[in-house]
C-alpha cells in the first residue's frame, strides 16, 4: 500500500507560498499490524513543478541546484 505524507512545511521565497515536502512511502502489504514499518518511495516537493516552471532551479526539489529550503528550516 502507498501513501502520500506531509514531512515537513514552510514558506519559500521563491514562489512566495507554504511550500510541503511530501514522502511516499510504501508499507507491507501482508502484514497490517506492522504499520510503523514502511519504505521511502521518493520526496517531493509539492510545488516543484510550478517552481521550475518559473526559473527557481536553485532548489535541489525543482530538480537542479544545491539548496535544499527543508533542510535549512
Amino acid at each position: 500500500m502507498e501513501t502520500n505524507v506531509v514531512v515537513k512545511q514552510q514558506y519559500c521565497a521563491a514562489v512566495r507560498k507554504e511550500a510541503q515536502l511530501i514522502e511516499t512511502r510504501v508499507y507491507p502489504e501482508n502484514d497490517l499490524l506492522v504499520m510503523d514499518s514502511f519504505r521511502v518511495k521518493k520526496q517531493e516537493c509539492a510545488l516543484g513543478l510550478e517552481c521550475s516552471m518559473d526559473d527557481h532551479v536553485h532548489c535541489v526539489w525543482a530538480g537542479a541546484g544545491n539548496t535544499d529550503p527543508f533542510a535549512e528550516g
